[in-house]
């Protein structure tokens, strides 16, 4: 049983995969590479059950870069998530200008 109270998950997302690394609370814990998964909803839905199933008892912090492609994908993924927070990186918030 893990004993982490927060769990960091940053993805690096593109058009096509999603690469996810973790991290735990505790300085001396290693950031771990999880995998690389479909950049579609039901491959983030699935990690995030494996994540939470992983981590039961903690708060998962999803930091996330995403572009206009797949940024809806990954946040109606984790808006499913009840003991997670969504942090988008903030170029996501950010409105492209067009030429």
């Amino acid at each position: 049983m893990n004993k982490h109270s927060t769990v960091f998950i940053g993805m690096d997302t593109h058009k096509e995969n999603t690469i996810v690394g973790i991290c735990k609370d505790k300085r001396s814990d290693k950031p771990e590479l999880f995998g690389t998964i479909k950049t579609r909803t039901v491959a983030i839905a699935k990690m995030v059950r494996q994540l939470q199933s992983k981590y039961p008892n903690s708060t998962l912090i999803f930091v996330y870069e995403a572009g206009p492609a797949v940024i809806g994908s990954i946040a109606y993924s984790l808006s499913l998530v009840s003991n997670a927070i969504s942090w988008p990186h903030p170029w996501c918030l950010k409105t492209r200008r067009t030429r």
